[in-house]
C-alpha cells in the first residue's frame, strides 16, 4: 500500500506540474511575446528540478527507511531509471496497440490506463531494484 500512496502523491505532482508548465506557456507566449522554443528550454529545467524533488518527498512522506538509507546519486539513478522506463514503455505499447485498435477515440482512452499501468509499474520497479535492493 506504501507504494500506492507513495506512486499517486508523485503522479499528482506530475499532474500540478503539468498544469504550472501549461500556464507559464500560456502567460510566456500570449502576453510577454517569448517565442515556445525558448519558454520550452527554460521549463526543461524547471520540470527535471521539481521532478526529482517530487520523487524525493514521495519516498519521503511514505517509504522514509528506503530515503534514509540511499544517497543522492541513488535516488538520482531510480529517479532517471523510472522516467526513462515510463516513456519507453508507454510509448512502446501505445505503438503496439495503435496499430491493433483501428478507433482512435478507444486508443485515446486506452492511452490513458496504459499510461497509469506503466507508470506505477515502472515507480514500484524503481523504488524495489534500485533503492531496496540494497538493504537486502
Amino acid at each position: 500500500m506504501k507504494y500506492l500512496q507513495s506512486a499517486a502523491f508523485y503522479l499528482f505532482s506530475y499532474f500540478l506540474l503539468g498544469l504550472l508548465n501549461s500556464a507559464i506557456m500560456f502567460v510566456m507566449h500570449r502576453f510577454l511575446h517569448v517565442t515556445p522554443v525558448i519558454t520550452v528550454a527554460l521549463l526543461l529545467f524547471l520540470t527535471v528540478f521539481v521532478l526529482f524533488f517530487a520523487f524525493k518527498k514521495s519516498l519521503e512522506l511514505f517509504n522514509r527507511e528506503v530515503v534514509e538509507g540511499s544517497s543522492e546519486g541513488r535516488l538520482f539513478f531510480a529517479w532517471a531509471l523510472q522516467v526513462f522506463l515510463f516513456v519507453t514503455i508507454a510509448w512502446g505499447v501505445e505503438l503496439y496497440l495503435s496499430s491493433l485498435v483501428g478507433n482512435p477515440k478507444v486508443m485515446k482512452v486506452l492511452t490513458v490506463f496504459i499510461n497509469l499501468a506503466v507508470f506505477f509499474l515502472t515507480y514500484y520497479l524503481s523504488v524495489k531494484a534500485i533503492l531496496e535492493r540494497r538493504r537486502n
